[in-house]
């Protein structure tokens, strides 16, 4: 049974603010706004900067991105009243370093909660990292409980998303030419976690240099790979339900 102290609920809030960039979500509205007019060739003040306060639309977009995990995909308007959307721009204006927002986050805590409480065994693991966001948030919460036991895994190939090889991957790309937001580095990942002060001998790396993708599917949730007590992001079910063997380990 865990001990939850009001600091430790406290630095866990904290963190999640932190991993979806709440804290900082008038900056995120800035560069959105910015990288709109460009795109748009749309006039554009120093004055929007400072005023950002009213642009109440772009506000409300992006919290609800952060609660829910969606994205504000950027478009260009055409002449004719049309417009098409810019996905790689996710790379400039996408900040967080989570894209599974508050909702997952609440529910990977819970999760994480009921594991300990339960005494069930095992250690903790994300197939698909991108940032490293909710790998970093499991650490902390094993952190601010004081468990020193358990080790988070980190599996990715950190070399974005295959492109479909399946039928049920139809209509389906997220590689990286076409998401290069996707694409993080090992080092990438490893840096932030050790901008958290949560890099440690309970973290630990698997790389999937090889993009080797023959195993059978597995669904997308929490289940039990051996002694790993596992969680993946639905939506990227098709894309990671390979992501079980991993040759390589980074330590």
């Amino acid at each position: 049974m865990i001990s939850k102290t009001d600091l430790a609920a406290r630095y866990i809030a904290l963190l999640k603010k932190s991993l979806i960039n709440e804290l900082y979500i008038e900056n995120e509205a800035r560069v959105v706004l910015v990288v709109d007019s460009l795109l748009n060739r749309r006039a554009f003040e120093l004055g929007h900067l400072s005023g950002i306060g009213r642009e109440v639309a772009l506000l409300s977009l992006l919290r609800k991105a952060k609660d829910d995990g969606s994205s504000v995909i950027l478009r260009t308007r055409k002449p004719d009243g049309t417009s098409a959307p810019v996905a790689e721009m996710r790379n400039f204006t996408e900040l967080s370093h989570t894209m599974v927002g508050r909702k997952r986050l609440n529910n990977i805590q819970t999760c994480i909660e009921t594991v300990l409480d339960d005494d069930i065994p095992g250690d903790f693991l994300e197939a698909g990292v991108w940032r490293g966001g909710s790998c970093i948030f499991m650490r902390g919460v094993l952190a601010a409980y004081g468990v020193a036991d358990r080790i988070v895994w980190a599996a990715d190939s950190f070399e974005g998303v295959p492109p479909p090889a399946h039928p049920q991957d139809e209509g389906i790309d997220l590689s990286v030419g076409v998401l290069p937001v996707l694409a993080v580095p090992l080092e990438e990942v490893q840096a932030l976690f050790k901008r958290y002060d949560l890099l440690d001998a309970q973290v630990r790396f698997l790389k999937d240099g090889s993009r080797t993708r023959s195993q059978p599917h597995r669904s997308s949730g929490w289940q039990c790979f051996g002694s790993m007590a596992t969680c993946t992001n639905r939506r990227w079910t098709r894309s990671f339900r390979y992501m079980t063997r991993f040759p390589q380990v980074a330590s």
